[in-house]
């Protein structure tokens, strides 16, 4: 996928993107000060994001694909709105998931070290920072707290279900 235009703007949407989703989340969590308040802290925040490298460096790597899959489902949806009639509510469900599919594996398919990253693979296109990050990931820990989530969140679903 041809990005070089999109490469000059990254550091600038690392920064807006931060930046965004801080003041929201303060204004979301609700807490106090005024709007300049939480703009000012937001901007300080993004700008100590934008600082840290391994934060720039995966956002470098993400941000190009989250715009083309923006784009996408952009498109889609205007494609939906021209469908006429109802659209069924399992079509949507399918949607969602054939989606999640093709992100996830659009992203192993551009960024070849994150093939790397799946379990099994050698570590030789690794740095030893994603190495780390690796053996961090498929932890027993890590492993045990999704388990431990996704039985809670499907209880959590059964439960409350009508």
């Amino acid at each position: 996928m041809e990005t070089a235009f999109i490469q000059e703007f990254i550091p600038l949407l690392v920064f807006l993107i931060a930046s965004m989703l801080i003041y929201v989340s303060l204004k979301k969590l609700e807490v106090p000060g005024t709007d300049w308040t939480h703009a000012i802290l937001s901007f300080l925040l993004a700008f100590v994001f934008v600082s840290a490298t391994k934060a720039v460096e995966v956002s470098e790597l993400v941000i190009p694909w989250l715009i083309t899959i923006t784009i996408v489902l952009f498109l889609c949806t205007i494609l939906f709105c021209f469908v006429g009639g109802e659209v069924p509510k399992y079509f949507s469900t399918i949607a969602v998931i054939f989606m999640f599919i093709a992100i996830i594996w659009a992203m192993f398919e551009a960024f070849p070290v994150l093939s790397h990253m799946l379990p099994g693979s050698s570590d030789s296109g690794l740095s030893s920072n994603w190495e780390n990050l690796k053996d961090w990931l498929y932890s027993d820990k890590i492993k045990d707290t999704a388990a431990f989530i996704i039985v809670a969140a499907l209880v959590g679903f059964f439960i409350t279900k009508n």
